[in-house]
C-alpha cells in the first residue's frame, strides 16, 4: 500500500500528515515518509522532512506544518508502542540532526529516549465547541467585554480573498519590526492546497467604513 494510499483510507489521518498537503508546503526541502506495514496493512507512520544547509542533511519541521513524527494506528500495546516506533526510527535516513514536533497524541517517546532522543513538552490546547455558551462563560471576563464591545463596533465576515489576508497578516510582522517568514508565493501555495480540499476559511472583522482590523486564517481536518 502506498502511503497516498493510507491517507485516503484513512480520513481521521491530521491535516499536517496528509501527502497533498506536504506536497504543497515541501517547497525548500522534501519529504518521506517511513511505514511499517505487515501483512498489507500499515500499522505506523513516520512522515519527515529533509533540508539541506552548508553540505549537512537534516529533518526539520517545513512552513506551516504543527506535527510529524510517529503517528500509529489504532491502539497498540505499550509493548507495540515500542516495536513500532523503533521499527519507523531505523528508516530514517542518517543526518545532521533530528527536529520533530510530534502530535499531541503521540505521547510514549521512551522507545526515542532509549535511542539518546532529547525531548522537551509543549502543548495543545483543544476547545469543545459542542456548546458554545459554556466556553463563552469560561472566558476571562475583561475579554468578554471586549468581544461585547468589537461586536457592537465590527462585523465578521468570511471571504475567501488570501491575498488580502497576506497583507494584513504581513502588517502584524511590520509592526513587530520582523521580516514575514514566508513569502507570498509560498503562502498562496499552502492556501490553494487547503482551498482545494475544503479545509480553510478566512475570516476579517470590518468597521461600518470597510476599514478591517484584524484577520484570521483557520484550517481543519476531521479531529480539529
Amino acid at each position: 500500500m502506498t502511503y497516498s494510499q493510507f491517507c485516503q483510507n484513512n480520513p481521521e489521518l491530521p491535516i499536517f500528515f496528509q501527502d497533498w498537503y506536504l506536497d504543497a508546503v515541501s517547497q525548500d526541502g522534501e519529504w518521506a515518509v517511513a511505514v511499517f506495514e505487515s501483512g498489507g496493512k500499515i500499522s505506523g507512520v513516520w512522515p519527515y522532512f529533509l533540508k539541506k544547509k552548508g553540505g549537512f542533511t537534516y529533518i526539520t519541521m517545513p512552513m506551516f506544518v504543527k506535527f510529524m513524527g510517529p503517528w500509529l494506528v489504532g491502539n497498540p500495546t505499550l509493548t507495540e508502542q515500542h516495536q513500532l516506533v523503533h521499527a519507523l526510527s531505523l528508516q530514517l535516513p542518517p543526518v545532521a540532526s533530528i527536529k520533530q514536533d510530534c502530535h499531541y497524541q503521540f505521547t510514549n517517546w521512551l522507545q526515542l529516549y532509549w535511542q539518546g532522543y532529547r525531548q522537551t513538552t509543549k502543548y495543545s490546547y483543544l476547545l469543545d465547541l459542542t456548546h458554545l455558551d459554556q466556553v463563552q462563560k469560561k472566558i476571562n471576563r475583561n475579554m468578554r467585554r471586549n468581544l461585547l464591545k468589537a461586536n457592537q463596533q465590527l462585523q465578521v465576515l468570511l471571504l475567501n480573498d488570501p491575498e488580502q489576508f497576506y497583507t494584513v497578516n504581513q502588517l502584524s510582522f511590520q509592526r513587530q519590526g520582523v521580516k514575514i517568514p514566508y513569502t507570498k508565493d509560498q503562502f498562496l501555495r499552502h492556501e490553494k492546497a487547503l482551498a482545494e480540499h475544503q479545509a480553510r476559511q478566512i475570516f476579517f472583522a470590518k468597521d461600518n467604513q470597510g476599514n478591517i482590523h484584524a484577520a484570521a486564517y483557520l484550517i481543519w481536518d476531521q479531529r480539529s
